[in-house]
């Protein structure tokens, strides 16, 4: 099992030599929760990119990196999993992506994926969210999910931030 978003995040341990030592506050994944004991933050780093064996090191790690003992312990890209094969991943819907009441929208602003900074700028130009740029920044995404949601061979997980995005999703399951 390992854990998958799109870009939705930004890369702030990009450069961090021990990420999974840093504090909750300074990883990548903040995600705030609530149950009966409390409010609680779930946060994790980006697949770590300066592991002893670079990206292998989150495709298969040696022992000794925190992905051997925890294979939850990052959160991997579209670019870590494309052409990789897992049992199970669980998939982090982000709010890059959202269904709003009869279709799919890009949220630009939560786009944090450097490639893709010439489509994002596109979109702050555009006035209309309905625009060219804006179906072409989402075709782009979209194809980020299909690597995500199609690289697990036995079943996937999807926890979606957006209520809206996931009852969308929830719904197709069951027509």
């Amino acid at each position: 099992m390992r854990l998958v978003a799109s870009y939705a995040r930004k890369w702030v341990t990009e450069d961090a030599t021990r990420p999974h030592e840093l504090p909750a506050g300074m990883q990548d994944f903040r995600i705030k929760w609530r149950n009966q004991s409390g409010e609680h933050t779930w946060s994790r780093i980006w697949n770590w990119r300066n592991a002893p064996e670079g990206y292998v090191s989150w495709i298969d790690p040696s022992p000794g990196v925190p992905m051997a003992d925890n294979p939850l312990a990052e959160v991997g890209c579209p670019y870590t999993v494309r052409g990789f094969d897992y049992d199970y991943l669980g998939v982090l819907w982000l709010n890059d992506v959202v269904w709003r009441t009869d279709h799919w929208e890009v949220v630009p602003e939560n786009v944090c994926e450097s490639g893709l900074n010439r489509h994002r700028q596109r979109t702050k130009r555009e006035k209309d969210s309905n625009g060219p740029e804006h179906h072409a920044l989402l075709r782009k995404l979209q194809q980020g999910y299909r690597i995500l949601l199609s690289r697990a061979l036995k079943g996937v997980y999807v926890w979606c931030e957006d209520d809206e995005t996931r009852d969308h999703l929830q719904s197709c399951l069951f027509e």
